[in-house]
């Protein structure tokens, strides 16, 4: 007898990823992990196959029927083809993998298959790299990062830091708790909000166009209302080079790490967060681009969008996407760091 492959519906936030690929930005997380010891492919595999398919997520494809997205038994699933070699250009250093991660950023994962990859440059600087590169359906960059933890060991000769056991019973917020009174009424807005149309795109002009949708996202609470009327009234941050037809091709590039006690002691001197260091850093480079290239600074901003988590880390191991975007005005005009 023939083995049935399982089904589960998508939820309509994580269905809102999968639809949103777009030649030009394919909706994919992509990470580099660099180790000082070499890995064999084998290995890698192993530790594939005993740590992150543990989630049984990462065995599923993403499929969509009459409109419906759904996770599906891989039953052709094979770790070969989700775990590879990758070679480097001569002479191998920071520079070729930066290309390499650039072309893997800008390629497509075969949709016929769980759309996740590692790829394992064996050798890179005496040791070893793995380019990850997962589909945004599957989860959050949160998320992702405790499915990664739990590859991980907890120290060289400690315990491995495998996945927990999901809690046996959810327990539900208390009445009085502010937070959830705060959240609560936003998870069916976000449930209609999501269901109006196939992207985010599509979901604003289904909401512009038909003022009963509005409404009906309006009555889930005053907060909202009033947070679709920022949007609506929101204006256009101001032109730079910055914009532009977005291309296929990416370049990805990273620097080496800034010790985190010399942020925290430049926030505790202006008595700002480590958030409002990295965030006042971004304007500036981003002012300084535009000034060596002599554009004007004066009274320009940008806009940027701060993804902000909504998920306790202890329901990470149920992966998907839990997580707010914030509007952030980046002040480019000011010149003074401080």
């Amino acid at each position: 007898m023939a083995a049935t492959s399982r089904r589960e519906k998508i939820s309509a936030v994580d269905t809102a990823w999968l639809r949103m690929d777009r030649p030009h930005n394919l909706m994919m997380i992509c990470g580099v992990l660099i180790f000082r010891e070499r890995v064999a492919l084998a290995r890698l595999r192993r530790v594939i196959r005993e740590r992150f398919l543990v989630f049984r997520r990462f065995r599923q494809v993403p499929v969509e029927a009459a409109g419906v997205a759904y996770w599906q038994d891989d039953r052709g699933f094979d770790i070969d083809r989700h775990v590879v070699r990758a070679k480097l250009a001569s002479p191998g250093g920071r520079a070729e993998l930066q290309t390499l991660v650039s072309r893997l950023a800008a390629t497509p994962i075969d949709p016929a298959h769980p759309r996740w990859q590692f790829h394992l440059v064996e050798g890179y600087d005496g040791g070893a790299a793995v380019v990850c590169r997962i589909h945004h359906c599957y989860a959050d960059g949160i998320a992702l990062v405790r499915v990664m933890l739990s590859m991980t060991d907890a120290g060289a000769d400690g315990p491995p830091a495998m996945p927990f056991d999901p809690p046996k019973r959810e327990r539900a917020a208390p009445a009085d708790d502010p937070v959830a009174q705060l959240v609560q009424p936003f998870a069916g807005a976000l449930e209609v909000a999501m269901k109006v149309g196939g992207t985010i795109v599509d979901r604003g002009a289904a909401i512009w166009h038909d003022p009963a949708k509005a409404v009906a996202l309006a009555e889930q609470g005053s907060a909202l209302t009033v947070e679709i009327a920022k949007l609506a009234t929101m204006g256009q941050d101001s032109p730079t080079r910055y914009k532009g037809k977005p291309g296929a091709s990416k370049r990805v590039a990273w620097a080496d790490p800034i010790p985190l006690d010399e942020v925290k002691a430049v926030g505790r001197a202006l008595g700002a967060s480590v958030n409002d260091v990295l965030l006042s850093s971004v304007a500036g480079a981003l002012a300084g681009y535009l000034r060596d290239r002599g554009d004007d600074t004066d009274g320009v901003m940008l806009r940027a969008l701060v993804p902000v988590n909504l998920r306790p880390m202890e329901k990470a191991y149920k992966l998907g996407n839990r997580f707010g975007l914030v509007f952030l005005d980046l002040p480019i005009g000011i010149r003074n760091p401080i």
